[in-house]
């Protein structure tokens, strides 16, 4: 499968490819993610967890928070964390592209919550900042779609 451009139209990098939505993509956004002393920084004081869920696929993960740390994990769909995000892949693809915001799937209703609302608006600025320097991250992955 060829290499989308990234939202911005930059190539992707020479990285090596890894299929979006797999433990290997997932595992690769953390380690960039935990490898930028700023997200770390921002990410300083969230401790929570959120399970990452396709409704049309097999895989589902877990995207812990702590200590400005973040950690990914393979996991049950119906695994107990404090927030539950859920969507079909082809969404998850939008959005990993850059081509829809979270927050607007959200609101649309292409895309599932399930947690805290008030919880979630105490975090929402860390969960911006972590939701776009994610996408940048993904532009630096070479991410088969």
């Amino acid at each position: 499968m060829a290499d989308a451009p990234h939202r911005d139209g930059r190539p992707m990098s020479s990285m090596q490819p890894v299929a979006f939505w797999t433990e290997d993509f997932f595992k690769q956004a953390e380690d960039l993610l935990n490898n930028d002393p700023r997200l770390t920084g921002a990410l300083a004081g969230i401790e929570t967890s959120i399970l990452l869920r396709c409704d049309n696929r097999e895989a589902s993960f877990v995207v812990r928070l702590a200590s400005g740390r973040v950690s990914t994990k393979p996991a049950d769909p119906q695994e107990k964390t404090e927030f539950t995000l859920s969507a079909t892949y082809d969404e998850w693809v939008k959005i990993a592209r850059g081509e829809e915001k979270l927050q607007r799937e959200i609101v649309r209703g292409r895309m599932k919550f399930i947690g805290s609302w008030p919880k979630m608006l105490l975090y929402i600025n860390k969960v911006v900042r972590l939701e776009t320097e994610m996408l940048e991250k993904i532009g630096l992955m070479a991410a088969e779609y």
